[in-house]
């Protein structure tokens, strides 16, 4: 992970106020290795997932949304996360 992933999850927190003051609700994941929640704010919604493992893990499927940030550069089918894969899908 560069530092150019570090400074844009601190613009994206002074950008975004999903990010600031949204409403947060943590999600049973598929997996325990997993940490998965979701932030509202108005229309928009914010699904965060972070796999805590050296392991490929089952991720959330959903459709739709905008990937708002990733700690791969590469996209991914959606299906499963990567080794210490953190996204962030937008909906607005």
């Amino acid at each position: 992970i560069g530092e150019s992933f570090f400074k844009r999850l601190i613009s994206l927190r002074k950008e975004e106020p999903i990010i600031q003051g949204g409403n947060i609700e943590f999600i049973e994941s598929p997996s325990e290795k997993v940490i998965a929640y979701k932030r509202t704010l108005g229309h928009e919604c914010l699904l965060v997932q972070c796999n805590f493992s050296c392991e490929q893990q089952p991720a959330l499927v959903h459709t739709g949304g905008t990937v708002l940030v990733s700690n791969y550069d590469e996209s991914c089918n959606g299906a499963t996360l990567r080794p210490w894969e953190a996204t962030a899908t937008i909906w607005r």
